[in-house]
C-alpha cells in the first residue's frame, strides 16, 4: 500500500469516527408541531377590558405574531410550538401575565389588575 493510500484510508477512518461521535450526541430534531394554548383574561376588579395579549419566548421557537386583541368575555387561543413562554395581557389601566410550558392541557387564566 502506498503512502498516499495509507493517508486517504487514515483520513477516511477519522471522518467515520467523527461522524459517529457527533451522531451519538446529537439533539433530537425540533418539531414543527403546533399546540393550541388557550385561556381567558379576568379582571381583578370585575371591569370589562379589551386587552392586548403578547407572547414572549423563554425557550423554544420565537413567535412571529407579536400581539392579539382580546375582547372582554372572549377566550384567546395561540398556536405555539414546544417551549417555554410568557403570555402578557396589557389593558388601558391594568396588566397581568402567566408563564406556560408548551405543550399544556390546562386552560390559562391571566388576571389583570
Amino acid at each position: 500500500m502506498s503512502r498516499l493510500q495509507r493517508r486517504v484510508r487514515s483520513a477516511a477512518i477519522v471522518l467515520i469516527v467523527m461522524v459517529g461521535a457527533v451522531g451519538c450526541g446529537a439533539a433530537p430534531a425540533p418539531t414543527d408541531e403546533f399546540y393550541d394554548v388557550s385561556g381567558h383574561i379576568e379582571s381583578a376588579d370585575g371591569k370589562d377590558r379589551t386587552c392586548f395579549l403578547s407572547v414572549y419566548t423563554y425557550a423554544g421557537t420565537p413567535v412571529g405574531e407579536t400581539a392579539q386583541v382580546v375582547q372582554p368575555d372572549e377566550p384567546f387561543s395561540w398556536p405555539l410550538r414546544r417551549g417555554q413562554y410568557r403570555l402578557e395581557a396589557a389593558c388601558d389601566d391594568a396588566s397581568g401575565e402567566v408563564s406556560v410550558d408548551v405543550p399544556t392541557s390546562r386552560d390559562l387564566e391571566i388576571v389583570v389588575q
